[in-house]
């Protein structure tokens, strides 16, 4: 290493350091990615009646009920059980030895929530602890928008965000998503199921102690989008992680 470090200069060490951390960055999280499609895949789909008699993890299908309160979701004041949202700007950056400039979005605010909820089926409700849960919502609410007056109504009147968005300067465009469990809307909740009945009467009660997942896409819309995160996140980092050896052994006069 000190020999390959006499060679570089501090400018293509820190450079050959962020795509050696970011290789190893996007090869995790495509890991991560590979786990939940594993957990979707190997899910049996069951009802909320079969869902006690099995000690193992599955996933119910159904509406989403009220338990007890709701929330309002931020961009559309919608009621919900969970929202999530995200706000992005444009932003131009000139390119190093280059007139040229680069556009990219830049998250500049975001957020989610959720409250417990029930899921009814044919054959029974089951009540659903959201503390802990991991949620994948579909971005149902999308805008793009150029200046103020493209703000859409609901979102200018409930203006819940982090910044003054009717008067953010409209230099660069903006761009809006938000995805919610609306009450009666389909989901699917994986995780393992017990027969308490300490909520408000419901057949069944999610344990908290195991993994739960909660969507309102079905199972192969789920697994189509976790499987294009997987892709993109894996071939990305395996690349950055091979350039980054390529290099070092480049260095070394090994390659």
């Amino acid at each position: 290493m000190t020999n390959i470090l006499l060679f570089m200069n501090i400018e293509e060490i820190l450079f050959l350091g962020i795509f050696t951390i970011s290789g190893f960055a996007m090869i995790y999280f495509a890991i991560k990615i590979f786990k939940k499609i594993q957990l979707v895949r190997n899910s049996d789909e069951v009802s909320v009646n079969e869902a006690v008699n099995r000690d193992d993890i599955v996933q119910i299908n159904g509406k989403a009920r009220k338990f007890k309160e709701v929330l309002d979701s931020p961009l559309e004041n919608k009621e919900c059980f969970a929202y999530d949202y995200k706000v992005e700007k444009k932003s131009r950056r000139r390119r190093r030895n280059n007139s040229r400039r680069r556009s990219r979005w830049k998250t500049i605010d975001s957020g989610e929530d959720a409250v417990d909820f029930i899921i009814e089926d044919n054959s029974g409700t089951a009540y659903i602890h959201t503390n802990g849960a991991e949620t994948s919502l579909d971005n149902e609410t999308q805008y793009s928008m150029s200046n103020s007056s493209d703000v859409p109504t609901t979102v200018a009147e409930n203006n819940t965000l982090s910044f003054d968005l009717m008067g953010f300067s409209f230099g660069q465009k903006l761009r809006m998503r938000e995805g919610t469990i609306q009450p009666g809307e389909d989901v699917f909740v994986i995780g393992k199921y017990n027969n308490k009945n300490t909520k408000n009467d419901e057949t069944v009660e999610i344990d908290v102690d195991d993994t739960v997942y909660i969507s309102d896409k079905d199972t192969k819309q789920e697994l189509m989008s976790l499987l294009g995160k997987f892709i993109i996140f894996g071939l990305v980092g395996v690349m950055f992680t091979l350039f980054s050896v390529s290099t070092i052994l480049s260095e070394l006069g090994l390659l």
